[in-house]
């Protein structure tokens, strides 16, 4: 079938035609009433809510006196993955999607940045700059067996899981220049997909974990690409100045 890619251009929310991918169910069926995760100011810090899709029943998961931000779903809906504050600098915590039971998973500095679960949910991509650099670290869902899977130079960020689960993108930084990049997800065979002097980033996986979508500089305005993540040439797919590209699902 064929999919769409969703992006921002000229101030409207559009969508493109990609290359025909094959279907691909999640890797877990969402159930019951879809909800909505979000951080919320109402008092001294942004603490985490949840809220059905008509803003009815907002419920408040957290409330400590520190920041609790960033929250993402695991692919069951079962629980929250979310920064918080309350260490002096930001680590990930997990909870049950009601609130209950919150546990701290990280104990070294973690980036605000974009993390990442693994598509059965048993693992999670993040990044840290717990060694002196910002590198790509992945561990259970527990917390256990933190692994740091890059460490070079470049500053690595943004980890993204293929909907497979066999692979994670991220984004490297050298100086000034920003590519993307790809590995299995034990840190092996590395490999650059973009190496343009202009900033390349906003990365979004096809469904079939065979294509990436990004964000480009490279043609002296951002604009939508694709790349094909086992080697190829990029293919430029607007013309006009365009952001945050995200595939249908």
């Amino acid at each position: 079938m064929n999919s769409l890619i969703a992006y921002v251009g000229a101030a409207s929310l559009l969508f493109l035609a990609a290359a025909p991918i094959s279907s691909r169910k999640p890797a877990t069926q969402p159930r019951g009433e879809p909800k909505i995760a979000f951080s919320m100011k109402r008092d001294a810090q942004y603490q985490i809510y949840t809220m059905n899709a008509d803003s009815r029943r907002q419920t408040r998961l957290t409330a400590t006196a520190y920041q609790e931000r960033f929250p993402v779903w695991s692919p069951d809906r079962k629980k929250l993955l979310y920064g918080s504050e309350q260490t002096d600098h930001w680590e990930l915590w997990v909870m049950n999607s009601d609130g209950s039971s919150p546990m701290r998973l990280t104990s070294g500095i973690v980036a605000k940045s974009p993390r990442s679960w693994s598509p059965d949910g048993s693992r999670i991509a993040f990044e840290s700059s717990r060694d002196g650099n910002r590198e790509i670290y992945v561990m259970r869902s527990d917390g256990s067996q933190q692994q740091r899977l890059t460490n070079t130079s470049a500053e690595e960020r943004s980890p993204a899981w293929s909907p497979d689960g066999t692979r994670i993108a991220f984004q490297s930084v050298r100086g000034e220049n920003y590519d993307i990049e790809v590995m299995r997800s034990d840190g092996s065979r590395r490999t650059r997909l973009s190496s343009s002097p202009r900033y390349d980033g906003q990365f979004s996986w096809s469904p079939d974990s065979r294509l990436l979508a990004f964000i480009s500089g490279r043609d002296g305005f951002d604009g939508v690409y694709v790349v094909r993540v086992n080697g190829g040439e990029t293919t430029r797919l607007t013309t006009q100045a365009s952001l945050n590209p995200a595939w249908s699902r």
